[in-house]
């Protein structure tokens, strides 16, 4: 059974817009409840896929981190063409190292990162991260054969990871540029690299307004957590906060 591939999405609402961003090797589909919650608080919401994911993992391997920070560019020029002046980017993990990239390029009215790193990742650990991605799409697919696909692609070639890896931490140098509001969040059951990243991006972004924020229990994709009400109000406060000021 083929599985079919995910989409962006697209809820249009009122004049406040918001980027939702996803994960390395997530799709859109990770926003999708956020991105309802939102929507029904009168924002519209607009949620790429970066090239290559969702894809199969032969297509998937093609592209590299620039071609994933382009497709968020070109999520956030999507919005400006259709006439909207009042733009917030919500990123989660990788996505959210995208936000405060795209925070340095353009004006958003607010950005928010989930669970992003800002310190360096090890390669062997964004390698499983791929793989893994590839043993789910292969099951997802019913292939035949997975262990033989594996063998034949993998360990993946090192140079992009080793751009993702860069880009990651090549960021930390820009926070002091930033003076967007900033709502930055992490999960306390999250592994403690991206609770370290939280705090350095609270401590080093320029924003004069901005907060960190903790959630107990949570993990890594706080978009997916069970209890994610609290989260997604959170957001939403600061959105309304933000944005007021900014209409």
């Amino acid at each position: 059974m083929n599985v079919k591939q995910p989409m962006p999405i697209h809820l249009r609402g009122g004049d406040r817009a918001v980027l939702l961003l996803h994960s390395f090797t997530g799709t859109a589909n990770e926003m999708k409840r956020l991105a309802t919650h939102l929507h029904q608080e009168k924002f519209t919401c607009f949620a790429p896929i970066y090239k290559g994911h969702g894809a199969p993992p032969t297509t998937f391997y093609e592209y590299g981190v620039e071609d994933w920070l382009q497709s968020a560019k070109e999520g956030y020029l999507f919005l400006q063409r259709q006439g909207y002046k009042h733009i917030a980017i919500v990123g989660q993990s990788l996505g959210g190292v995208f936000a405060l990239r795209l925070a340095q390029i353009f004006s958003p009215a607010a950005i928010m990162t989930m669970s992003s790193p800002i310190v360096e990742r090890e390669l062997t650990s964004l390698a499983s991260r791929v793989e893994a991605y590839t043993r789910y799409y292969l099951k997802l697919n019913a292939f035949a054969e997975p262990e033989t696909f594996i063998d034949t692609y993998f360990p993946r070639p090192v140079k992009k990871l080793h751009a993702l890896q860069q880009c990651i931490t090549q960021t930390a140098p820009i926070l002091s540029d930033i003076t967007t509001p900033a709502l930055i969040l992490a999960g306390e059951a999250d592994a403690p690299v991206y609770q370290q990243s939280a705090k350095m991006i609270y401590d080093q972004l320029a924003s004069t307004r901005k907060i960190h924020k903790t959630y107990a229990d949570a993990k890594h994709l706080l978009t997916l957590e069970r209890q994610s009400t609290p989260i997604f109000s959170d957001i939403t406060q600061f959105l309304n906060n933000e944005m007021q000021k900014n209409k």
